[in-house]
């Protein structure tokens, strides 16, 4: 999809109301990216990894980081709710 509003569009036009759609590249993939790159270490300085496991999985980890750079353009979260759905949530609450 081109934009977050053709996300939104899509989903309206499957029935969808209470639309919300939000780009969370910055949150959620940078902060995956960044959690994986310095995981090895952290692990190194927990002694949960050698010195040659730390080097090996921080080649491994900033490769996957890069990986995910390139292939994600954007991460989004989208949440909504199909009004039969809500309606019958609606009445087994009551």
């Amino acid at each position: 999809m081109r934009d977050l509003d053709e996300y939104r569009r899509r989903m309206e036009k499957a029935g969808f109301v209470n639309i919300v759609v939000k780009d969370a590249t910055r949150a959620c993939l940078g902060g995956f990216r960044r959690h994986l790159s310095r995981w090895p270490a952290e692990e190194r300085r927990k002694r949960h990894m050698s010195f040659g496991q730390s080097v090996v999985a921080g080649v491994v980890s900033r490769s996957i980081a890069r990986y995910f750079a390139t292939v994600c353009r954007t991460y989004v979260i989208a949440a909504a709710t199909k009004p039969g759905l809500a309606d019958e949530q609606r009445l087994r609450a009551a």
